[in-house]
């Protein structure tokens, strides 16, 4: 199944696809940009939740099991929360998307093939994303709740759980930092982590490590380049 038959039996299409150069990108498995492209014409950064899932249920190389969908607006987490959900539910109950639901339970081993968790404050914690290493997942938060749990130290979290949570979140997981211009020590913080990953840290490198896309309409100018940047009037969306 391409990424225009599935973004058109999703949650993603709320009206005509628009980019065929984009899905053919998609397609030819270049990701960032092509995912850029996209959510710009759609007019939500969200819509990137729609893509990682797809690349992670086609088996591709840059896909994570976890996806961490990152915003320090609580009600930009909610929205993203409602379109993760949606998505999930296109994917269970709607026929044509059998491919889909089938490669993500292949994954897992179970019938939870794609599980929605959401951590930010004002709400019960949730932890079920750190029950299994192999489940996919997309958790939408907030930056200082999955800071918290990177950096061993996540609120409410127990001295005997925090490796796990930090483990997980920094292993085979994508972050995709959304209005990354009122984070930027929380960027800068992810990518002395990521550095942690290379083989200048490490004996032996094991398992896939942390992705990170940032995308806002001012990025800090270390991330901004012609390699992982796309462009569109008044906005940049960088992965």
């Amino acid at each position: 199944m391409n990424f225009g038959r599935f973004l058109s039996r999703s949650l993603a299409a709320e009206g005509p696809i628009p980019l065929a150069d984009g899905t053919r990108t998609l397609d030819r498995r270049e990701g960032p940009m092509a995912g850029n492209h996209l959510c710009a014409h759609f007019g939500r950064k969200d819509a990137v939740i729609d893509i990682a899932i797809y690349a992670l249920a086609c088996g591709w190389t840059a896909a994570a099991t976890r996806i961490f969908f990152v915003v320090d607006r609580r009600l930009v987490v909610d929205e993203a929360r409602g379109r993760a959900k949606a998505i999930r539910e296109a994917i269970e109950k709607n026929a044509d998307l059998e491919p889909i639901r089938g490669a993500l339970r292949e994954r897992c081993g179970s019938d939870q093939f794609l599980h929605v968790s959401t951590m930010r404050g004002g709400m019960p914690l949730e932890t079920a994303w750190a029950k299994s290493p192999i489940q996919p997942t997309v958790c939408l938060t907030t930056v200082d709740q999955l800071g918290s749990r990177l950096l061993f130290r996540g609120y409410g979290v127990s001295p005997k759980m925090a490796p796990i949570h930090a483990g997980l979140a920094g292993t085979d997981s994508l972050i995709i930092l959304d209005e990354a211009h009122l984070s930027e020590p929380f960027r800068q913080t992810l990518t002395h982590l990521k550095s942690y990953r290379s083989q200048k840290w490490c004996a032996e490198m094991v398992g896939k490590g942390l992705q990170v896309t940032s995308m806002s309409a001012t990025l800090h100018s270390g991330t901004q380049s012609n390699a992982d940047a796309f462009r569109v009037p008044g906005k940049l969306l960088a992965g």
